[in-house]
């Protein structure tokens, strides 16, 4: 019985060692998704719009970015945005965080807003949404 035991314990001593295992599964992939989350953080925009009438107000906000000051000249980094309505390209080369979409006909109309940034691939994603304008009273 002693001799038993006392290989169960070797055994049990042995099997370690010096070589620990490596960390697998959630620890790894728990840090991926952290550093993909903060990517997308520094990337991401919020987008607030607002309908009267045939207008459509919208404002861009994003913590970590700006917008350029000149739309001829832009620096690294700054953004510049273009606006499709249903498509088409309405506006362009927008260098303000706040701007509007006016004479919209009556309908459901999609709107997309497309980022760019000077001399950046991690411009912020394309953000769209839909507005329903309704007749006047």
């Amino acid at each position: 019985m002693k001799v038993l035991s006392l290989l169960i314990a070797c055994l049990l001593l042995a099997g370690c060692g010096t070589q620990k295992p490596k960390a697998e599964g959630i620890w790894q992939q728990g840090f991926e998704k952290k550093t993909k989350a903060s990517e997308l953080a520094r990337t991401a925009m919020s987008v607030r719009h607002i309908v009267k009438g045939d207008t459509v107000l919208i404002e861009c906000y994003s913590p970590n970015r700006h917008f350029a000051s000149s739309k001829t000249e832009k620096n690294h980094g700054e953004l510049s945005i273009d606006v499709f309505v249903d498509g088409q390209k309405r506006l362009s080369n927008i260098i303000t965080a706040a701007f509007t979409v006016g004479h919209l006909e009556k309908g459901i109309h999609q709107i997309k807003l497309v980022f760019s940034s000077k001399g950046e691939k991690n411009a912020p994603v394309p953000a769209e949404f839909d507005v329903a304008i309704f007749p006047s009273r």
